[in-house]
């Protein structure tokens, strides 16, 4: 199935997508559907958004360690005198690759 070219609306298109949602007589789906655009984008451009919990992933789990920052008050004044690296796993279907970085 060959993939449908990316289409860029006029004012006058978005302005009748616009009254239809504003009179409330069909569903999100339904206007999607015969106007053949995304649920998704409608709602972007309507400012709606999905009422559900969002994923918490900035909050610390309450059993795992807080490292402090060693080099907070220190000062780097040459080279290899402070060393960092990243480690990245990226799923892969089957598999987890991990990739370490160290500068």
């Amino acid at each position: 199935m060959a993939k449908r070219p990316r289409r860029n609306h006029g004012a006058t298109f978005k302005a009748k997508v616009a009254l239809e949602a504003i009179k409330g007589e069909d569903t999100l789906m339904d206007l999607a559907k015969r106007f053949q655009v995304h649920v998704s984008t409608l709602m972007r451009k309507m400012g709606i958004e999905v009422l559900y919990r969002k994923p918490r992933l900035s909050d610390p789990y309450p059993g795992h360690n807080i490292y402090p920052y060693l080099l907070r008050d220190r000062e780097i004044t040459s080279a290899n005198q402070a060393w960092a690296t990243d480690i990245t796993y990226i799923a892969d279907g089957e598999r987890i690759l991990l990739i370490r970085v160290c500068p």
